[in-house]
């Protein structure tokens, strides 16, 4: 009997685990009318071995994961390392010593499109395409076979994603000996799909009359504590905006762009997927650290006793923290973000016309919180 794999959208993170543990290659996943994927079953393919319905761990119910052993602030010891990183360089060091070691990391990029993918790389050089926030879904395509692949092969191998895509990638693997895996969770914010970003970045394009050639959704051009988007198009042209000032941003900070989901997430609590859970360390000022905060700091909860003896290896600088203070600091520790208030009105106007349908709602949304009409001029002007 064909499987049903969800019932409803809310029920698929789209892991992609199913695709990658079907035996007949029998799984496809097609986008809905706001680009995120969904599987999809070729009953002329399928046998009905129900192999994909037991690997689904966003559906299965009851306790997961591991509660952290350590909390840490951490900066990687190298300026040009931190300053080109989203906080303090935590992953570089991790995806460092990994490929020191001969082994794999796998993380998300942007290709040529802008379309966030998973890939693997073997090379230090190889990272740094890795670094920086993607706020949209990576396309996983079967990476969970290659690593499968490299473990038989005894080599060291690091994963690195969103706590649903670790999930998927631990349930994928099943009884395989994982003693020379590590991963690496990220705090996950919820994950807009890759249609929308990319929509977006064609009216970036449109709006200025160029290609764009680079783009960076959290830069330090003016510190950790004050993130612009800085975009650079090919015909010399840059770009940037204050981060909850741009049109992308915006929307996603006020979760109007995620998927179904995320907004039932079961990975949004202390409980957590990988070995390590690594983002920016909000709420570092209860920590009373003695190292600056202006070039940004990594929050690592070191969850399993493997990455403890790593994370000693590391090519980081260190302060060592009650994980209580990193999981107070950020609010997806604790509970999955509720749903934007116009996220249907927003998702419908991107859906048909794309991001220029958007810059009206950015104009009421300022109406709504500013009263000063000098300011509110000046606010709606940052936008544009």
């Amino acid at each position: 009997m064909v499987p049903v794999l969800y019932h409803h959208q809310e029920d698929c993170c789209g892991c992609k685990a199913c695709a990658n543990v079907c035996p007949k290659e029998a799984i496809s996943f097609v986008a809905d009318d706001y680009g995120f994927q969904y599987p999809t079953i070729n009953e002329d393919k399928c046998i009905g071995c129900q192999k994909c319905i037991r690997i689904c761990d966003f559906q299965k119910v009851g306790e997961f994961g591991h509660h952290a052993l350590e909390g840490y602030a951490a900066r990687h010891k190298k300026s040009n390392v931190y300053n080109n990183s989203t906080s303090g360089g935590a992953f570089t060091a991790l995806a460092e010593w990994v490929i020191l070691r001969g082994g794999i990391v796998y993380g998300c990029v942007f290709d040529e499109s802008y379309t966030p993918i998973h890939i693997g790389v073997d090379t230090i050089d190889g990272i740094s395409a890795m670094r920086g926030s993607k706020y949209a879904q990576s396309d996983i395509g079967f990476i969970y076979r290659d690593i499968r692949e490299k473990l038989s092969e005894d080599k060291y191998v690091l994963f690195t994603g969103t706590p649903c895509q670790v999930a998927g990638l631990y349930s994928y693997l099943g009884k395989s000996d994982v003693t020379k895996l590590l991963t690496a969770d990220l705090i996950c914010h919820g994950v807009p799909s890759a249609m929308t970003f990319k929509k977006y970045i064609s009216y970036l394009e449109k709006k200025y009359h160029s290609k764009v050639d680079s783009f960076q959704f959290r830069s330090k051009l003016f510190g950790w504590t004050k993130p612009v988007v800085n975009v650079c198009f090919e015909n010399g042209m840059s770009k940037w905006w204050y981060s909850r000032k741009n049109l992308y941003y915006t929307n996603f900070d006020k979760r109007n762009l995620q998927r179904r989901s995320c907004f039932r997430c079961k990975y949004s609590c202390e409980s957590r997927c990988g070995d390590i859970t690594i983002g920016d360390f909000w709420g570092f000022q209860r920590a009373n650290l003695k190292m600056s905060y202006k070039e940004g700091i990594s929050c690592c909860l070191l969850n399993t006793s493997k990455v403890t003896e790593v994370f000693r290896e590391l090519n980081l600088d260190v302060e060592k923290v009650d994980p209580k203070l990193i999981i107070q600091g950020n609010f997806h520790l604790r509970k999955p973000s509720p749903k934007g208030k116009y996220w249907d009105s927003i998702m419908n106007a991107i859906r048909k016309k794309g991001f220029d349908s958007l810059t009206i709602w950015l104009i009421l949304y300022i109406i709504n919180f500013e009263t000063n009409l000098g300011s509110l001029v000046r606010k709606i002007k940052n936008f544009f």
